[in-house]
């Protein structure tokens, strides 16, 4: 119940947050600091099924990711299901 009052207020207040001033330049810069380290720590301390992958292959989809991203046009879903299916064609060719 208490997580939904805080959503509740956090929908409230940032009705007044203007995007490019300092407080959401701030509220965005904690929020890709926060994503990026789940990501490393799901890449470094995997859980459930990524166990069973190298690191080499953490590694390698985690920058294939970063490189597509950038290279089209920081599109978010391109860069995400081409290195999904390039996660998954490693693991079947098992090229490392």
């Amino acid at each position: 119940m208490s997580t939904y009052v805080w959503r509740f207020w956090g929908v409230i207040l940032s009705r007044k947050i203007v995007e490019g001033g300092e407080v959401g330049r701030y509220c965005r810069f904690l929020t890709i600091s926060v994503i990026s380290a789940m990501v490393w720590k799901m890449v470094l301390f995997p859980t459930g099924l990524l166990v069973q992958t190298p690191m080499a292959y953490r590694v390698f989809i985690l920058l294939s990711a970063v490189f597509l991203y950038y290279i089209s046009y920081r599109s978010m879903i391109a860069s995400l299901t081409l290195s999904t299916a390039i996660f998954y064609m490693v693991l079947a060719t098992d090229l490392f």
